[in-house]
């Protein structure tokens, strides 16, 4: 049988990506290049979608949940990476705090990961 492919949320209208807070961002946007490390953020952020919207000269990598309206804008600067954030929730705080956590542990690879689902929902661990 083949699986009904699971499309995400339309965006729906934008948050002021000129709103929120600003700081500098411990990681590079292109860290999410990596198709592991991207798996670790979908962990910290699992309803965020990532796209890049070109605006005022210049690329901004945003994490948009437009189910809680939380968003994370990181836009680049010579060698220098910002992040401005909006909503209920920080998400590129909380995606490196896991990416972090998760290099501090070795990176290790996806057979180290573990998902455990159960009636009372799911959970995504690795072992260091």
């Amino acid at each position: 049988m083949i699986a009904r492919p699971q499309l995400p949320p339309p965006l729906g209208t934008l948050p002021d990506m000129d709103a929120g807070d600003e700081r500098p961002a411990v990681f590079a946007a292109d860290v999410l290049d990596d198709w592991t490390t991207r798996f670790v953020a979908q962990i910290a952020a699992p309803g965020a979608q990532r796209f890049i919207l070109h605006r005022k000269g210049r690329a901004e990598h945003v994490l948009l949940d437009a189910t809680s309206g939380s968003w994370a804008a990181l836009t680049q600067d010579d060698d220098t990476w910002t992040v401005r954030q909006g909503g209920g929730e920080r998400l590129w705080d909380a995606v490196e705090e896991h990416v972090a956590v998760w290099r501090s542990g070795g990176a290790p690879g996806l057979e180290r990961f573990e998902v455990t689902v159960t009636p009372l929902g799911q959970t995504i661990s690795w072992s260091m």
